[in-house]
């Protein structure tokens, strides 16, 4: 008999200061990414599976079992997860973003994943796309002047939740 073993991919990226660009790209069943990035003006990009935003590609379609677990601290950052629309099963995607005017967007795809963005601060922005069946989506903000937005293609079965808390101007929409 023979046994292959596959090492977990995990990464861990800490960014302090302003105007800093994190793209990671990788793929594999089971893999963890964990990115933290602090300052103001960032952006971060993690793609596991296939695409980017320079719509480089990462060759095959695996990302089964991926947790992915990003931290954003500051002012003005955009904080970007994507696997993309085919094979990707049993997700976990986490942002936490702490400061004022972010924007913050999962875009998960099949079934079994769970997805979660909080905000902390004021004037966010969180997106959430998903499709699949059997999925959590959960947009938490806290702050004033908010934007989030969930939208799942999926036929059935998801878990859909937001809240949005303290002042004015919040918008929540879920389609």
């Amino acid at each position: 008999m023979v046994r292959a073993t596959i090492l977990l991919l995990s990464f861990s990226l800490h960014s302090l200061a302003g105007d800093n660009l994190i793209t990671i790209q990788t793929q594999g069943t089971g893999t963890t990414i964990t990115a933290s990035q602090a300052g103001s003006s960032n952006t971060m990009g993690i793609y596991c599976g296939l695409g980017s935003f320079d719509n480089s590609l990462v060759g095959n379609h695996t990302c089964d079992g991926a947790t992915i677990t990003v931290d954003v601290t500051g002012d003005s950052n955009v904080a970007y997860s994507q696997s993309v629309w085919s094979n990707h099963d049993d997700q976990t995607w986490i942002t936490t973003v702490t400061g004022n005017s972010n924007y913050a967007v999962i875009d998960m795809d099949e079934s079994g994943s769970t997805s979660r963005i909080t905000q902390d601060g004021n004037d966010h922005q969180a997106w959430i796309l998903g499709s699949g069946v059997d999925n959590s989506y959960k947009i938490e903000q806290d702050g004033e002047s908010h934007y989030g937005k969930i939208i799942s293609f999926g036929d059935d079965d998801h878990r859909i939740a937001g809240g949005q808390q303290q002042y004015h101007r919040h918008l929540l929409r879920v389609r």
